[in-house]
C-alpha cells in the first residue's frame, strides 16, 4: 500500500518537512502474498534545504511473489510535495531622511527599518554608509556615528532562504554647528550699576543670557555680589544652535577716603595744627566747634582726568576729612575744592579701597599736583586762600566780593570772603589775598 499525497505549504519548517517526509516514507507498505519481495528501498531522498527550495517527489510502490510462488505483481504510488519559499521579504517601513545638527559624540539615533516576511525563517539585516561616513553594520539599526556632510544608508534585506530587496535608502545630513564667539571682557561692576550694556558676540543677531540680563543689559543690582557666568546664544538657519560664555564679577564697591589737610585762611599758627572752627564763628545752625567748613572731596579718573565721583564732606579744625563712594576700589586723582580755596590735586593718582591709607596733604608742598601749597608753619603745608569766585585763579577779579562785605561790615554769615575765618569780613582778611594774588597763584592739575 501506499501513503497518502503529501502537499506542504510553503514557509514549512526543515523539522516538520522532514517529520512528514518519514511518514510519508514508512507509509509505503507491502502484506500479504507468498513471501512477496518490494522496492520500498527504492523511496527518493528528500533534497537538501526543502524548507527554502522545495521538494517534489513522486514513488511507485512495487511487490511480487517470492521465486517459485504464482506470479503475482502489484504495485501503489504517491506523491510529496513542499512548496519553495522564493518570496522576499517586503520592506514596510524605510527609515526617512535624517537631518541633525552637530553634536559633541557624533552619535545620532535612526529610526529602524522595518521588514515583513511570508515566512518566520528569519530576516537578515545588512546595511552599508557611503558619503562623508563610511561603515557597515548587520542590524536593522543604524545609529551610532555620523560625520559632518550628507551619508547615505544602503539597506539590504533577505530572509532565511536567501530571498533579497535592496530598494531603501536613507540620506543623514549632520550640519556643523554655527561659529560662535564672545571674546570681550566685561568689566567688574559694582552692586548698584544697573545698566551695563553687553556686545561684541558674534555673528549678529544671537541672544545674551543669565542671570541679570535682560536684552543686552546687565542689571549687577539684580545678579548679587559674586562672579556669574553670562551665555551668548547663536541659532543658525539650520536650526543648530552654539554658544559661548563670559564671566562678569560684581562687587560691593565702597572707597572711604581719609585726608589730611589745612587751608591757609583758616589756619592757626602755633596752636597745635588748628583751623578756625568756621562754621561756628558764621553762626551756622547744629555746626560743632571741632568743625572748620565743608569741603567737596572728588575721585578723578587717573587717565582722562575726569571726575568719576564726588562729595561733600566735613573739614575738622585738625584738618582730618573722611569720604565715602560707592565707586570701584582702584587708583584715582583725589581733587579738593572749597568756597575761597584754590582746588587742589593729589599729587599722583591714590590707590583707593574700602580702607585707604591716610593720604597727608600737609605733610610736603609735593603732596599736591605741581606741589601747589604754601607753607604756613614749619612743617605744615595748606591750600592756597582767595579764590573767591571759583575761576582758579586769585587775582583782582576775586577783589569786588572782598571789598563789598568788607565795606558793609558783614559778620557772622556763612560767606566766602571770611577768609581767616573769625566770622567777620574785615580787613584782617585782606593780607592772604593780597599776598596770593600778588604772586599770581593758579590751580595745577593734570589735564
Amino acid at each position: 500500500a501506499a501513503p497518502s499525497a503529501v502537499s506542504l505549504p510553503a514557509c514549512t519548517s526543515t523539522a516538520d518537512i522532514t517529520t512528514a517526509y518519514n511518514a510519508w516514507v514508512a507509509g509505503f507498505s507491502v502484506s500479504g502474498g507468498c513471501s512477496p519481495t518490494s522496492n520500498t528501498g527504492s523511496v527518493p531522498s528528500l533534497p537538501a534545504n526543502a524548507a527554502c527550495n522545495g521538494a517534489s517527489l513522486s514513488f511507485t510502490l512495487t511487490a511480487n511473489n517470492g521465486t517459485g510462488y504464482c506470479v503475482a505483481t502489484s504495485s501503489s504510488s504517491s506523491t510529496f510535495l513542499a512548496t519553495a519559499d522564493n518570496i522576499p521579504p517586503v520592506i514596510t517601513v524605510c527609515p526617512s531622511d535624517q537631518e541633525f545638527c552637530k553634536v559633541p559624540n557624533n552619535i545620532y539615533s535612526i529610526p529602524v527599518i522595518q521588514v515583513t516576511d511570508n515566512c518566520t525563517i528569519g530576516i537578515n539585516y545588512s546595511y552599508s554608509i557611503s558619503g562623508a561616513t563610511l561603515r557597515t553594520g548587520t542590524d536593522n539599526d543604524a545609529s551610532g556615528v555620523f560625520n559632518v556632510g550628507v551619508s547615505v544608508i544602503a539597506w539590504t534585506i533577505s530572509d532565511g532562504c536567501g530571498n533579497s530587496t535592496t530598494t531603501c535608502s536613507t540620506t543623514v545630513t549632520v550640519n556643523p554647528l554655527p561659529v560662535v564667539t564672545w571674546n570681550t571682557i566685561l568689566d567688574e561692576q559694582c552692586l548698584t550699576s544697573t545698566t551695563y550694556e553687553l556686545t561684541g558676540g558674534s555673528p549678529v543677531g544671537g541672544t545674551y543670557s543669565g542671570i541679570g540680563v535682560t536684552g543686552t543689559n546687565f542689571d549687577a543690582s539684580v545678579a548679587g555680589v559674586g562672579t556669574h557666568t553670562l551665555t551668548f546664544t547663536y541659532t543658525n538657519a539650520n536650526g543648530c544652535v552654539n554658544s559661548a560664555t563670559q564671566t562678569i564679577t560684581v562687587v560691593n564697591c565702597v572707597i572711604t577716603v581719609d585726608l589730611k589737610l589745612f587751608l591757609q585762611g583758616y589756619y592757626m599758627p602755633g596752636t597745635g595744627q588748628i583751623m578756625q572752627p568756621v562754621l561756628n564763628n558764621q553762626l551756622v545752625l547744629n555746626s560743632l566747634p571741632t568743625e572748620t567748613d565743608t569741603v567737596i572731596v572728588e575721585l578723578h579718573n587717573p587717565t582722562t582726568f575726569i571726575t568719576v565721583d564726588s562729595m561733600k564732606a566735613v573739614l575738622l579744625t585738625n584738618g582730618s576729612v573722611s569720604a565715602t563712594f560707592l565707586q570701584h576700589p582702584g587708583s584715582y586723582y583725589i581733587a579738593i575744592k572749597h568756597r575761597n580755596t584754590i582746588q587742589t590735586w593729589s599729587k599722583d593718582p591714590v590707590p583707593c579701597t574700602f580702607a585707604t591709607p591716610l593720604y597727608n596733604f600737609s605733610l610736603a608742598a609735593n603732596k599736591a599736583f605741581g606741589d601747589n601749597q604754601i607753607l604756613v608753619e614749619t612743617g605744615v603745608w595748606a591750600f592756597y586762600t582767595g579764590n573767591l569766585n571759583g575761576d582758579d585763579f586769585i587775582d583782582t577779579n576775586d577783589f569786588p566780593l572782598l571789598d563789598n562785605d568788607a565795606f558793609n561790615g558783614v559778620a557772622f554769615e556763612y560767606v566766602p570772603t571770611d577768609l581767616n575765618g573769625d566770622g567777620f569780613v574785615d580787613t584782617n582778611d585782606f593780607p592772604v589775598f593780597d599776598n596770593n594774588a600778588f604772586n599770581g597763584v593758579t590751580a595745577m592739575y593734570p589735564q
